[in-house]
């Protein structure tokens, strides 16, 4: 199950296998590997990858133009919020493929007391994005489960 990302040689891809000899997987995972990141997981997680990182790069989009329109909210220009809104993402996901830490700790790095950002957090926070994002993966898996169980006409 890649994403969209196998577009820009970027996308994760988890794949389940069955009594691949180990010549074989190794021809799987060079193929995968074109594509970005791949990882043998179990086949009763393939679901929860689609959930997770097929569906993700939608819930990406979906918080990057959010930033972007705050942003604009805030007075920046479409473009510069843009890059700004972009570079961000990445650095910070270089970032966290890098750190072996907690992401929080990250996050912790970033938000001082009486700052800016832990008043940013607070809106987040009170706006659930936590359980959003977490309800939003849950609901992809399942319906990933409905439509792999289905049998086609």
């Amino acid at each position: 199950m890649p994403n969209i990302a196998i577009l820009v040689g970027e996308a994760f891809t988890g794949y389940a296998t069955i009594d691949l000899e180990p010549d074989e997987r190794e021809k799987v995972e060079s193929l995968l590997r074109a594509f970005g990141e791949c990882l043998l997981v179990d086949e009763e997680h393939m679901d929860a990858i689609t959930g997770l990182s097929g569906s993700g790069p939608a819930y990406v989009s979906v918080f990057v133009e959010s930033m972007i329109y705050g942003g604009l909210r805030v007075g920046l220009l479409r473009e510069v919020a843009k890059i700004a809104a972009l570079q961000t993402l990445l650095g910070t996901a270089k970032l966290l493929l890098n750190y072996e830490g907690h992401p929080a700790e990250i996050r912790d790095m970033v938000t001082t007391p009486g700052g800016t950002t832990i008043d940013g957090i607070f809106e987040l926070e009170e706006g659930k994005i936590r359980t959003a994002i977490m309800k939003a993966i849950d609901a992809a898996t399942k319906k990933s489960r409905i439509l792999s169980t289905r049998t086609l006409p």
